[in-house]
């Protein structure tokens, strides 16, 4: 029963599958053998840990990006305190927008 459980915990929680997909997964699920269910829970896992993964690398890149920015921003003389502070406010306001849980 646990192998069905983990099974059905992989199809629903999986970022791989549309709603569509997880339905005809799980339809029948009891008549599949062990196997199956094995490798596939196992396939769904590993492309969640992955995707994962890369989601994480891409907010540190758009992270450092947002730093830089800011740092430069930061540099340039010529530009009014009060623009400079209005750039860095949005730019800090869409970081959080696009990477809220780095």
């Amino acid at each position: 029963m646990a192998i069905i459980d983990n099974y059905k915990q992989a199809v629903l929680s999986s970022k791989l599958l549309d709603s569509y997909q997880r339905d005809a997964m799980l339809d029948g699920v009891e008549e599949y053998p062990e196997e199956y269910l094995e490798v596939m829970t196992q396939i769904l896992v590993q492309f969640d840990e992955r995707a994962q993964a890369r989601d994480h690398a891409y907010k540190e890149k758009l992270s450092e990006a947002f730093d830089r920015y800011e740092r430069t921003i930061g540099e340039i003389t010529d530009l009014e305190p009060t623009k400079r502070e209005k750039l860095l406010t949005q730019a800090r306001m869409l970081k959080n927008v696009l990477i809220p849980s780095l």
